[in-house]
């Protein structure tokens, strides 16, 4: 994959003599160079106050005032831009100052490679991988955007990925560096990659997030594809392309794409503004809702059980209600024959009281056996009969209401809470699912049941907790890094 086209700005201070690096920049000892780009060149060096190796970006100011003003301006805006930010997916920076010969800026070093290096390299992501790296940056982006910072220069050499493929943002330079007054083609200059830019960065419109969205966009189209959105033969080609030219859906590169992430790239990429996401977090927002949807649902064991139920079992239920049913009809019955025999002993002799042999002892309540037929009685059998039947039931119904267990309403369990306290910063993942960035994250809501609780911060050993959470319980977490 070739390298994309670089900013067409003014100035290009790597092309002017580049002295021989310094053994020392600031409290800073150089240890050896490990990268080199359009703006300068990258040392491994070491912080001997903290102890820590850190990475120095350093510009040469070996060029003719105008320039080196103007050098100078751009590089210590990116210090303050980020600078200012604390972000789990954003480069930290540490420090920054400058020399006679030098502009520099300290920050955390990083170990792996930039994302046009994992691609120029053949390496590919998943659909699904591309969407979780991407909803990071797009949350950096976000929390950029909130703070005024519009980063303008988005492309895959200016994602920086760790060792376990999570982003870090580079280069704020031009962050709401002032734009040129938009000239005639051929004499107009550009802060920006054409590659990557919006149609009105490429247009040298004023810009706001969206055009961020729309790099990011583009980003992930060529993620999907494996290809650029839009690729001409020079500056000028790719600026028409990026103005104009609607590039091939990604499904019909990769049609095995998911529908939904093809969506999203149609949206962010949107040549109006108006199209697009409005806001950074709408694109993360997005983008993590169809990674949380392309894992395995659940199965409901219910459902399966009642999917998979023979379809005789729906007969069964059907004559268990009818025999149900038979039994009321004559409960009902029963109770009715047995108030009229009540009424009739009233006024007549009991003639059914006299076919019942008399006890031997202190009356006791007249019991029949379940098993056995009713005794047979000398007068009205019908009646007779009728009661013996409907004791016999009560006695049976009895029997199995004592046999039954009583069942207590269940209550569903609540969720508990847990309050985080974390300084200065902490990327917060519960039982391995990203959770956000806390601040400004302040508590979760977790399930009743034993969860882990991952807190990490750049480089430093992640802090790890198991919690048991109760129902309605709340809990607090606090770690410092």
């Amino acid at each position: 994959m070739s390298e994309p086209f670089a900013a067409t700005v003014p100035f290009d201070p790597i092309d002017a003599p580049t002295p021989a690096p310094p053994k020392t920049i600031g409290r800073f000892t150089i240890l050896n160079e490990i990268g080199r780009g359009s703006y300068g060149v990258v040392y491994a060096a070491q912080d001997p106050v903290l102890a820590r190796e850190v990475a120095i970006k350093i510009i040469p100011l070996a060029r003719e005032d105008q320039f080196r003003t103007q050098i100078e301006a751009s590089f210590l805006h990116e210090a303050k831009s980020a600078g200012g930010m604390s972000h789990p997916s954003i480069v930290t920076i540490y420090d920054a100052g400058k020399t006679d010969a030098y502009a520099y800026i300290a920050m955390e070093r990083l170990h792996g490679q930039d994302l046009h290096e994992y691609l120029a390299s053949g390496n590919r992501m998943s659909p699904r991988q591309s969407a979780a790296m991407m909803m990071r940056v797009a949350d950096a982006i976000h929390y950029a955007n909130k703070r005024g910072l519009v980063h303008r220069d988005i492309k895959p050499s200016n994602i920086f990925l760790s060792r376990d493929l999570k982003p870090k943002l580079l280069d704020f330079g031009t962050a709401l560096a002032p734009m040129p007054e938009a000239k005639p083609r051929g004499t107009r200059q550009l802060v920006g990659t054409p590659n990557y830019m919006s149609p009105e960065q490429a247009d040298g419109a004023p810009l706001d997030a969206r055009s961020d969205i729309f790099s990011l966009g583009t980003i992930l189209y060529e993620l999907l594809c494996g290809r650029r959105a839009f690729d001409g033969r020079t500056v000028d080609e790719t600026l028409d392309q990026v103005l104009v030219a609607n590039p091939k859906s990604v499904d019909r590169i990769r049609p095995e794409t998911p529908p939904p992430l093809v969506d999203i790239v149609r949206r962010a990429m949107s040549k109006e503004p108006a199209g697009r996401y409005q806001k950074a977090a709408e694109l993360r927002n997005a983008l993590a809702d169809f990674v949380d949807g392309s894992r395995a649902p659940a199965v409901d064991a219910a459902v399966t059980a009642r999917a998979s139920e023979p379809k005789d079992a729906s007969k069964s239920r059907k004559r268990a209600f009818s025999g149900r049913a038979v039994v009321a009809i004559l409960t009902s019955a029963v109770a009715v024959i047995m108030l009229i025999a009540a009424l009739r002993r009233d006024r007549e002799p009991p003639v059914v009281r006299a076919a019942i042999p008399a006890p031997a002892s202190e009356p006791q309540p007249v019991t029949v056996p379940v098993t056995g037929p009713p005794p047979a009685p000398a007068a009205e059998p019908i009646a007779t009969s009728a009661i013996a039947d409907a004791q016999a039931a009560d006695a049976r119904a009895a029997a199995r209401r004592k046999a039954e267990p009583v069942i207590a309403p269940v209550v569903p369990p609540r969720d508990g809470t847990v309050t985080l306290a974390v300084s200065p910063w902490g990327e917060i993942s519960v039982d391995g699912t990203p959770n956000g960035v806390s601040p400004p994250l302040t508590q979760l809501t977790l399930s009743p049941g034993v969860h882990t609780i991952e807190i990490r911060n750049g480089s430093a050993p992640p802090f790890v907790a198991r919690v048991e959470i109760r129902s309605g319980e709340t809990l607090g977490l606090q770690h410092r890094f």
